[in-house]
């Protein structure tokens, strides 16, 4: 089974953002990536092993209420999970040159960012959730 990941630390990225769109509008639209595949302005970043974990690194394009977004999310292949990390406005600050081929701030964004999430999850525990997972299959 396939679940998305939603972390604290990606929500107090949200935070940002709330009112535009929740937590999930995000979860509909990477179960729209798995289901359909890539759209338009998508794609693969790299391949990283993070933590001991093999890792895809996806730029996605959300729009909401004719608002652009571009966020990042990493996929566990061997886990079938999928976690968002970071998201900005498509001509915000980051989100105009959402990569790791950009300049060095959008980078270190992005991995401390990454960071962040990989702690969470690995970290989570039923005693201190960290994590609130979705499953593709159902709501």
């Amino acid at each position: 089974m396939e679940y998305i990941i939603i972390t604290e630390s990606f929500r107090k990225t949200l935070k940002k953002f709330k009112k535009y769109f929740h937590e999930k509008d995000i979860v509909f639209d990477i179960k729209r990536l798995i289901e359909k595949g890539f759209g338009k302005g998508e794609t693969k970043l790299k391949n990283e092993n993070y933590k001991g974990l093999d890792a895809d690194l996806f730029k996605l394009r959300l729009k909401i209420n004719n608002v652009d977004f571009r966020y990042i999310i990493v996929c566990f292949k061997s886990k079938n999970e999928y976690l968002p990390v970071f998201i900005d406005l498509k001509k915000g600050r980051y989100g105009r040159n959402l990569s790791f081929n950009s300049d060095k701030k959008t980078v270190a964004i992005i991995n401390d960012n990454l960071e962040k999430v990989i702690i969470d999850y690995l970290t989570s525990t039923s005693d201190n959730p960290l994590t609130t997972y979705y499953a593709v299959d159902g709501n």
